[in-house]
């Protein structure tokens, strides 16, 4: 039996043709992971987390204004998928025909992509930005029996907060840096994914249940949800590159101001065997902004950066030893930070075009200052101890 899905969206057809062959583009409005080869026999495979689901299959047919596909979606037989184009001034009409129906849910989960799709291609938001409400934290990572002693907790699950965005629900709830959330709305933390399925469906002003613990000590507290703040659209690659920046001028500052009269020696110093010392942090946060870079030109060509190693030990002692001095470490983490702005400068006109992969910079600067801010703090324990050793 076969069935037709069509609908229209104010965008260039070349958009739609790259969000339909692009895995980064793909993932951005569809689904959560993705590997796509758009050529005649290339692959293409695709996997929703929440629900879970996926398909796979095969490109047959690749053009500007048609795709068609084989694929198999879990429990369904192999079937052949056309997917056409058309451009009717400022409109473009997607119709996809299957060659054997679809199941009910795929169909959901390809209504609310379109859906999705249309809010990034006309807005550059993504519907669950403009739609849910948003906790407001930067992560550190997920506590397990091997790691919780680092976070100083009696529990081997949560979400370690590396920071809080101000205005948001995690700050008026109290939460700050360090701190680790252990439940909401009596849903444990236990992976990334928990926090979206307790904001999924919620709006802002719902109240909600969360418990989180500061170091030994659990807090629970009513938490009253906030809307994500919305950035404007800029309106040159210029001024996205000094938005997206903004605010490192004022960190550099105040790691040099942390840093000033301190000694090498002091800063230099672990404050334990497996602690970094202010210098092993200055040089986390170049190899943090290096990545940063790694991961904007991701989204430029179309291939995210989903693993940062700036963590990595061998990665931060290699990088102390080549600067070799605080000075030299806080002068690369300066270089770091304008070769940013320029990358962002020297984008191709291309990508300011694509609505949302300039949103997501926007709405990933957001936590900018919330990563260095944190280690400042980190810095400022490293050289007390050293001072008092």
């Amino acid at each position: 039996m076969t069935k037709q899905i069509t609908t229209q969206m104010a965008a260039p057809m070349e958009n739609i043709y790259a969000a339909l062959t692009n895995s980064t583009l793909i993932c951005e409005w569809l689904c959560s992971d993705a590997q796509i080869e758009a050529r005649i026999g290339g692959r293409i495979y695709l996997y929703w987390q929440t629900p879970t689901h996926y398909l796979m299959g095969e490109f047959l047919e690749v053009a500007p204004n048609h795709l068609n596909l084989r694929w198999q979606e879990k429990g369904q037989e192999s079937q052949e998928v056309q997917i056409y184009l058309e451009q009717n001034n400022d409109l473009c009409t997607i119709r996809f025909e299957f060659e054997k129906g679809i199941s009910s849910q795929l169909e959901a989960l390809l209504g609310r992509g379109l859906a999705v799709l249309e809010s990034t291609q006309t807005t550059g938001f993504h519907l669950d930005t403009l739609e849910r409400p948003m906790l407001g934290v930067s992560i550190a990572g997920l506590v397990s029996a091997e790691n919780q002693t680092q976070y100083g907790v009696p529990i081997d699950y949560g979400i370690a907060i590396n920071g809080v965005l101000a205005g948001l629900s995690a700050e008026s709830a109290g939460l700050q840096a360090g701190d680790v959330l252990e439940s909401m709305s009596s849903i444990k933390m236990t992976d990334f994914a928990a926090i979206q399925a307790v904001l999924g469906g919620r709006k802002a002003g719902d109240e909600i249940p969360l418990r989180f613990y500061r170091q030994q000590t659990l807090h629970t507290v009513r938490a009253t949800l906030k809307s994500r703040n919305l950035p404007a659209y800029p309106s040159s690659l210029a001024e996205l590159a000094s938005q997206v920046t903004q605010d490192r001028a004022t960190i550099e500052q105040e790691l040099e101001a942390v840093f000033a009269g301190v000694s090498a020696e002091h800063a230099n110093r672990r404050p334990s065997p497996k602690a970094w010392s202010a210098n092993h942090v200055l040089a986390h946060l170049i190899l943090s902004e290096i990545e940063y870079q790694a991961f904007i030109a991701g989204l430029v060509i179309g291939v995210e950066l989903e693993s940062f190693t700036s963590n990595f030990a061998a990665r931060v002692e290699s990088t102390l030893k080549r600067y070799g001095t605080t000075q030299a470490l806080l002068e690369a983490f300066k270089q770091t930070n304008a070769e940013t702005k320029t990358q962002i400068q020297e984008f191709p006109p291309e990508f300011f075009k694509r609505k949302t992969g300039a949103i997501r910079l926007l709405l990933n600067a957001e936590f900018y200052t919330a990563h260095p801010r944190q280690h400042i703090g980190q810095i400022q324990r490293a050289i007390a101890a050293a001072r008092g050793s």
